[in-house]
C-alpha cells in the first residue's frame, strides 16, 4: 500500500470558471436568450442513454416550453437519435451542435447538465461542469466520487421521467458559485496535481 499513489484526472479549473459575458453571448449566437437550456456533452453511444435523455427533456419542455435540449457530440446512435426527436415533434427545441473545440466555453450556456449513463466511470465532463458551477442530475450508476460540489444529484434509472423533471426543474434560476476551491479540495485542480507528481519523481 505504502507504494501505490491514487492521481486524479484533474482539470485546468481557470479554463472552466463560470463567465457571465461569455454566457450572454453564447445564448445570444444560438438563439437562447431567456431559455431554460439542459445539456449534455459526451458522444452518442449505447453507455450514454441518450435515447431516455429525450424522454426526460420532453417531460420537461410539455411543462416548461421555453425549455431546450443542448447536445454536445457525435456517434453510431446520433441517427436514432434524431429520429426520435422528429418523432416527438421537437426538432425546433433540440440543439445538435456535433464535436466542439471549445466545450469549457459551452458550459456557460446551459442551466443544467443531465447525464443519464447506462454505466459510467468518473466522467471528466461531470467535474468540468461542476468547475464551472452547474449543476449535475445524474443516473446512480455513476460513481459516488462525482460529487464534489452539493449541486449534484443522483436518480435512478429505473424512476419515471417525471421524477427527473421534478429534479430538474427545482434548478431552473440557479444561481452559480465559484467551485474552484472545492474542486482543488477534491484534488481535481490540475496545478496541485502537477506539483504532486513533480514530488513523486524528484523524491
Amino acid at each position: 500500500k505504502d507504494k501505490i499513489r491514487i492521481m486524479n484526472n484533474a482539470i485546468e479549473t481557470e479554463k472552466f470558471l463560470y463567465n457571465e459575458k461569455r454566457r450572454t453571448e453564447l445564448r445570444k449566437k444560438y438563439n437562447l436568450e431567456g431559455r431554460f437550456v439542459i445539456g449534455t456533452v459526451g458522444r452518442m453511444v449505447y453507455q450514454k442513454n441518450h435515447e431516455f435523455l429525450i424522454d426526460i427533456f420532453y417531460e420537461v419542455y410539455k411543462h416548461d416550453n421555453s425549455a431546450r435540449l443542448f447536445l454536445v457530440g457525435i456517434g453510431e446512435t446520433e441517427n436514432q437519435i434524431k429520429e426520435k426527436v422528429k418523432r416527438l415533434g421537437i426538432e425546433e427545441v433540440v440543439i445538435f451542435h456535433g464535436l466542439s473545440d471549445e466545450v469549457n466555453r459551452l458550459w456557460n450556456m446551459l442551466d443544467v447538465f443531465v447525464m443519464p449513463s447506462l454505466y459510467e466511470g468518473l466522467p471528466v465532463a461531470g467535474v468540468e461542469a461542476q468547475a464551472n458551477g452547474l449543476p449535475l442530475i445524474v443516473s446512480n450508476t455513476i460513481t459516488q466520487e462525482l460529487k464534489i460540489t452539493d449541486a449534484v444529484e443522483y436518480i435512478g434509472l429505473d424512476e419515471k421521467t417525471s421524477k427527473w423533471c421534478e429534479v430538474i426543474e427545482r434548478y431552473n434560476g440557479y444561481k452559480r458559485k465559484n467551485t474552484r476551491m472545492e474542486i482543488t479540495n477534491a484534488g481535481f485542480n490540475i496545478d496541485d496535481t502537477a506539483i504532486r507528481l513533480e514530488r513523486i519523481y524528484l523524491s
